[in-house]
């Protein structure tokens, strides 16, 4: 009977995150306002009562080791979407073949890939806001409330969470890998987790 319980809370928080990532990416992609922050290139300075806001995600993900950076055969790269306050940017990836081993590698990010790098530098209001990010094509979205001090220059990173492998002859511990894809993004700003 307990097994049973365990089963059907797993499932429904299953569906609940399941969920919530589709009503984020829907929101995030509606643009409702143009009026929150612009897009910028870097070396600006925030104007006065305004703050820079670099937002930037690095996903490994699994293609063929022959793929060529550009050619007609390769798989577009993804898309992560920015929405603060209303206002949307999509931001594209810049994809790079990556082949790494175990050695000075995240373990989850080891082996032939492709490295998906997305950045935008953003300037906003100094105040709080409501931002959501989203990689539609993987079905994971994070929604946070984010504050920003006057004239300071801040950086949004997105980090992945990788599936786990199925678990092996040798325990029930499973490793992360980006070969079972992405299940969820941390907004971790100026180096500190939201």
């Amino acid at each position: 009977m307990r097994t049973i319980r365990v089963i059907t809370w797993v499932a429904l928080l299953v569906t609940l995150c399941g969920c919530t990532n589709a009503a984020l990416i829907k929101g995030g992609s509606t643009n409702t306002r143009n009026d929150v922050f612009q897009v910028i290139a870097g070396g600006e300075k925030p104007l006065p009562d305004y703050s820079r806001l670099t937002v930037s995600c690095s996903v490994k993900t699994i293609r063929a080791c022959g793929f060529r950076v550009g050619s007609k055969d390769s798989h577009a790269g993804m898309t992560l979407i920015v929405n603060i306050d209303g206002q949307m940017v999509r931001v594209p990836a810049v994809l790079s073949r990556e082949e790494s081993d175990t050695i000075g590698t995240p373990v989850s990010e080891a082996g032939c890939g492709i490295r998906q790098s997305f950045a935008v530098q953003l300037q906003l209001p100094a105040g709080r806001h409501r931002l959501i990010a989203a990689i539609p094509e993987e079905g994971v979205a994070v929604g946070e409330k984010i504050t920003l001090a006057s004239g300071t220059e801040n950086v949004l990173q997105l980090r992945p969470h990788y599936r786990g492998e199925e678990p092996s002859r040798l325990g029930p511990y499973t490793a992360t890998s980006f070969r079972e894809g992405i299940y969820g993004l941390t907004a971790v700003l100026n180096g500190s987790r939201i």
